[in-house]
């Protein structure tokens, strides 16, 4: 699924590798979403082929993460902030953002248009 949040999206969404994920979380276990695939685990996620948001698989509800933004145009950034009705955040390849029980982390630069969701 590699580098395509809405291929992603497709093929797990409601489907029993979601719940086995899902399940991993609930018993203490970890998920990790990298590049362009982590935007996906977010609802809304946004569309890679514009910046427009879409329906993502909510792991993260209420933010909206833009992966890999030094790779994004200016346009597709501008169009992201004037769209997303939610926090947005933009994040560098070379950035992290951790979510564990006492809150959130964030390692490196990144960019937060609002507040994350608690």
């Amino acid at each position: 699924m590699g580098d395509n949040p809405i291929h992603l999206r497709s093929v797990v969404k409601d489907t029993p590798v979601w719940e086995a994920l899902l399940a991993v979380l609930s018993a203490g276990g970890v998920v990790v979403g990298a590049g362009p695939s982590a935007s996906a685990l977010c609802d809304p996620m946004i569309d890679p082929r514009g910046g427009a948001l879409a329906l993502g698989l909510g792991l993260v509800k209420g933010l909206a993460l833009v992966s890999q933004s030094e790779t994004v145009t200016a346009d597709r950034q501008a169009r992201a902030r004037k769209l997303a009705n939610v926090p947005l955040l933009f994040l560098p390849s070379s950035s992290a953002l951790l979510r564990t029980d006492s809150g959130w982390e964030s390692i490196g630069a990144h960019e937060l248009v609002g507040a994350l969701p608690n």
